[in-house]
């Protein structure tokens, strides 16, 4: 912060100098995160459980996976995050997910990774879906320019 201001008294823009701030925090703020996310554990011994999110990997582009949360409001958010940090844990391009946070102390929150089984469609629900593409599909107008 002292070179900063030095350089500030120096002759330098204040658009810098609030930039550099700036800057700094921000990246203070990600290597806490960062930091954070380092402590995933599979299954911790005890905690208290602040938030659970379904989760699933959308895409894996190398070493970086793309992600949807769906949060109990059933609002859906999308991330992306490190495709080894979730290997690790099990996760795969189009698998499921349960990603939690968890207090384990008065300042420690880690954050957990547990793969999700398959959901495998039923016959009665797979016919009720084409059923109603079906219908969807046929009430389409595909003559208007898109």
């Amino acid at each position: 912060m002292v070179d900063r201001l030095i350089y500030f008294l120096l002759g330098g823009s204040i658009v810098h100098l609030i930039w550099s701030v700036l800057y700094h925090r921000i990246a203070r703020d990600t290597k806490a995160l960062l930091d954070t996310l380092g402590r995933c554990e599979d299954e911790p011994n005890s905690g208290e459980v602040l938030e659970s999110f379904v989760g699933h990997v959308t895409a894996v582009e190398e070493d970086r996976a793309y992600f949807t949360l769906k949060v109990p409001s059933g609002e859906i958010l999308t991330g992306r995050c490190s495709a080894a940090m979730l290997e690790k844990h099990g996760i795969v391009e189009g698998s499921r997910f349960e990603c939690s946070t968890i207090k384990m102390g008065l300042a420690d929150v880690r954050v957990t990774f547990r793969p999700l089984p398959s959901v495998a469609m039923t016959r009665e629900a797979a016919e009720q879906f084409y059923e109603s593409f079906q219908l969807e599909l046929d009430a389409a107008n595909f003559n208007e320019d898109y």
